[in-house]
């Protein structure tokens, strides 16, 4: 159960598209439903079992308290991270929503160790399945090698633009480095919050053409963008996984990147990049110099991300797991 179809490029709306694809794929019947949720619809439909986005808390919460009075069906959340750690206003009250929502569930399947430890400070106990996001979603070319740039290098961040993945604070770092040969790119939705956009391109202006934002790119452009960087940051203030860390890694990029969420999961630092708490202008310009300064120190970084490679989860590997999961709260087939 998602807010609308999923065809949102997003990582979260990935996850959801690639487990129904999966679960399709082993014969079973999914239906998704997407908002206004209708009661009428899952009782008419004989839903077996019900996977929720928490993305949709609050209209879930209303849908399940309701539920559970008329019909008896195993619900299980999905989340992917949890929305009362974003920065802004209403902290407490989204906390105390998303509380309520978990509450009205029976399992949790969640994307990382992280997440799964941002559920448990709620106070929730609930069954709870960690399925890592697969990302052979891309398919770098087998014989690529990556070699460290001499002199110049080629900066990349990907994510929605909105204020929480931080791109201010990296923008702001970068002035104080504006001597070193260096361009970056910005890669994703510019529609979420045009507000935000409009104040990075005017922080942006300084830095004449050395800063782009490209808006969103296909996964067949992405993975070229991945492959003609030298690398990748991610200075954001929350993270429930963190997927295009590991879409970097899978691409032999070294990384930057906030100490938060699932992040520490998938590089060590000092191994596959560098990790930096996160809103720490000054940790994150020293990471950066250090590698402006000497180009040649990513490669043994490059060398790490080639060791990890092999052990990212596939798709295949995550819906095997959910699937396993699911088995323990339904009788044969089942919808979703």
């Amino acid at each position: 159960m998602v807010y609308e179809v999923l065809k949102d490029q997003s990582g979260g709306y990935l996850y959801d598209r690639k487990i129904v694809e999966y679960l399709k794929d082993r014969r079973y019947e999914m239906l998704v439903y997407t908002f206004p949720f209708e009661i009428a619809r899952i009782i008419k439909d004989d839903v077996e079992l019900l996977i929720e986005d928490k993305l949709c808390h609050e209209d879930l919460l209303i849908f399940n308290l309701y539920l559970r009075k008329v019909f008896h069906i195993p619900v299980i959340a999905l989340v992917h991270y949890l929305k009362y750690l974003e920065p802004g206003p209403q902290k407490e009250k989204t906390k105390e929503k998303e509380k309520e929502f978990l509450r009205t569930c029976d399992a949790v399947i969640v994307n990382s160790a992280g997440t799964s430890k941002e559920v448990e400070k709620l106070g929730i106990e609930l069954p709870t399945l960690i399925a890592y996001p697969g990302c052979d979603h891309f398919a770098p070319p087998s014989e690529f090698k990556r070699r460290p740039p001499k002199r110049f290098l080629k900066l990349l961040s990907v994510g929605n633009l909105i204020p929480g993945k931080g791109f201010h604070l990296f923008l702001d770092a970068l002035v104080e480095l504006s001597d070193y040969p260096w361009e970056l790119r910005i890669v994703g939705d510019e529609t979420v919050d045009v507000h935000y956009v409009e104040s990075l391109r005017r922080q942006a202006q300084e830095f004449g053409n050395r800063v782009q934002f490209p808006g969103q790119a296909s996964p067949k452009e992405l993975s070229q963008i991945y492959l003609n960087s030298d690398l990748f940051i991610l200075p954001s203030y929350f993270e429930g996984y963190g997927m295009v860390v590991a879409e970097a890694v899978l691409h032999l990029l070294p990384t930057i990147a906030s100490r938060i969420g699932g992040i520490p999961e998938i590089i060590q630092s000092g191994r596959e990049g560098i990790l930096v708490p996160p809103g720490d202008k000054s940790a994150l310009k020293q990471a950066l110099q250090d590698f402006l300064e000497h180009p040649k120190r990513l490669e043994p970084f490059i060398e790490a991300c080639a060791l990890r490679r092999p052990s990212l989860p596939t798709w295949e590997e995550t819906g095997k797991l959910i699937e396993n999961f699911l088995s323990r709260f339904r009788h044969g087939r089942f919808r979703a």
